[in-house]
């Protein structure tokens, strides 16, 4: 019975894909979307709640779900860029018809987790312990920063170079944190 609710859900995934092709995202309903699956609005809504409900399901169920067992930051930011690069039609057509905050907010809390581990990583352990404002602040930083780089590189429908792409993150993450951390110890030692 759950390989029955799954494709029941794919098959209402495929349908909202499928019509986000031929119209925008605020215009798409769930009569449209029960309609296109064949089914009725209450076998829809057995299954989710709105359509932005469905966004958040492919979202986890195709960009973030076959990432999550990659444990290097570099490279999972690299995979995810690409998973959320082979998808972008459904993701363009929200973030421009419902705002980016709808796409944002579904990827926030795993890119967040991710990043908060190498912020951490990346700073001495005394630094680590002292000033949790401090890590969440660079937590949120470069969080919202790769957000708005997967947003950006899905509507202009560019796919940086993944080797360039993995050579330039490993220096944000393991490279310029420390480096950061190292000049401002410096200059409160020195002041």
């Amino acid at each position: 019975m759950p390989n029955q609710g799954s494709s029941t859900k794919d098959r209402i995934a495929d349908a909202v894909k499928a019509l986000a092709v031929r119209k925008s995202f605020h215009k798409i309903t769930i009569n449209d979307i029960a309609k296109e699956c064949g089914m009725t609005r209450e076998n829809f809504y057995y299954h989710f709640r709105d359509k932005y409900d469905i966004v958040n399901w492919i979202c986890l169920r195709e960009i973030l779900d076959p990432v999550s067992g990659v444990e290097d930051l570099t490279l999972w930011m690299k995979a995810l860029m690409l998973r959320a690069n082979a998808g972008r039609h459904i993701f363009v057509r929200v973030i421009n018809d419902e705002g980016r905050d709808v796409v944002r907010d579904i990827f926030y809390p795993a890119v967040e987790e991710k990043i908060r581990g190498a912020v951490d990583a990346a700073l001495a352990p005394a630094a680590r312990s002292a000033k949790k404002e401090k890590r969440d602040l660079a937590a949120a930083f470069f969080t919202n920063a790769f957000i708005d780089f997967l947003i950006r590189n899905a509507i202009e429908k560019s796919i940086p170079d993944p080797d360039r792409f993995e050579e330039n993150f490993e220096f944000l993450i393991c490279n310029y944190l420390p480096f950061v951390r190292i000049q401002k110890e410096n200059v409160t030692e020195q002041g």
